[in-house]
Order: structure tokens, then C-alpha cells, then sequence
């Protein structure tokens, strides 16, 4: 299947839906945001330190481009409105796309 990236405001369902949608499938991966904040390690070194300074950089560059595609998000397949759903039915809702666009790029 297609990969799946949830966005939207804080509170509104995106993770449980998520974590539900990754607990169907016999191999997922459910990989918060938020966690990938926390990822500060100890040790930072200079891009001019040598070989770690360099790897560090270029990580720093992802980051960066993540942070640039967020100011200015790309197209998406889907808005799905869910003010009033429950979270049962954001799943199903969300569940019913993801499976429409992946087998409409088969």
C-alpha cells in the first residue's frame, strides 16, 4: 500500500486513526512527529569536525526541507472534514481512501 501521512490540528484524531490503521496490517510502522522532535542527541559536532560533522549536516539539510515543505505544505489527495465524526468513523473514512488511491496507482 501506498505510504500514509496524516496532518491536521492538534487533538483531532490523527494518531489514533493511525496507530488503529497500522495495528490492521501484519507490517506497519507508526511514526509520530512529535517523536521525531525529541530525536536531540548529545554530541553535535561541526560540519568542518570531519566525517560525523559532515553526516550531522546532512541530516540537519532533511530537516530543513521538512521544515520548508511545512510553510508551504504539497498538494494532497485528500481533506477530509472531521468535525462531528467519531474516531471509529475517521478511521473507516480514512481507511476507505487509503485504499482507493493505492488501487488507483496499481
Amino acid at each position: 500500500m501506498r505510504p500514509l501521512v496524516l496532518s491536521g490540528g492538534p487533538a483531532v484524531g490523527k494518531s489514533t486513526c493511525a496507530r488503529r490503521l497500522a495495528a490492521e496490517h501484519t507490517r506497519a510502522a507508526f511514526v509520530d512527529a512529535d517523536d521525531i522532535r525529541e530525536l536531540v542527541v548529545a554530541g553535535g559536532e561541526t560540519l568542518w569536525s570531519g566525517q560525523e560533522g559532515e553526516r550531522q549536516d546532512a541530516v540537519a539539510e532533511e530537516f530543513e526541507l521538512l521544515h520548508a515543505l511545512m510553510k508551504s505544505p504539497p498538494d494532497v489527495d485528500l481533506v477530509l472534514d472531521v468535525n462531528g465524526m467519531t474516531v471509529d468513523e475517521q478511521t473507516t473514512s480514512i481507511r476507505d481512501a487509503w485504499r482507493h488511491f493505492t488501487d488507483a496507482t496499481r
